[in-house]
């Protein structure tokens, strides 16, 4: 990728309507919640969608896939830390920087994503929750 054709740190979180796509209207205000809210067999694919939409936005690889290594994907080192920052924002939860060298698929953060909104007060409050 040129360098000309990086997004520059501003542009790189997701926006409101992005997170609105994917999570519908309720997730443009607390997205955090509005995940949680859902059932696990929503929640999963809600996630990746979102995280790969993420990684889509600071690349521009079109074959990334939740298995595909991200730093063999183009995400290079700042795209990581705006990888973490665009997430960050998204979902309200408190991320690393150092998120895609702990986890480095989009699959592997989705599962990091997930057991961090399980941990949330409105996930334990859902129907059916259960502690780990």
């Amino acid at each position: 990728m040129s360098e000309s054709t990086q997004p520059l740190f501003g542009e790189a979180a997701l926006s409101t309507s992005s997170v609105s796509l994917v999570l519908g209207s309720e997730a443009a205000d607390q997205p955090a919640v509005a995940i949680a809210k859902l059932s696990p067999e929503r929640r999963q694919p809600h996630v990746e969608a979102l995280v790969l939409r993420a990684v889509s936005e600071l690349t521009s690889a079109a074959d990334v896939s939740a298995d595909t290594p991200l730093m063999q994907a183009g995400v290079d080192s700042l795209a990581a830390t705006e990888l973490s920052s665009s997430l960050r924002a998204a979902t309200q939860l408190a991320l690393s920087p150092t998120l895609l060298f702990e986890h480095p698929t989009a699959r592997a953060i989705v599962a990091h994503l997930l057991d961090q909104l399980e941990a949330t007060p409105v996930a334990q409050q859902r129907p059916g929750f259960r502690a780990a």
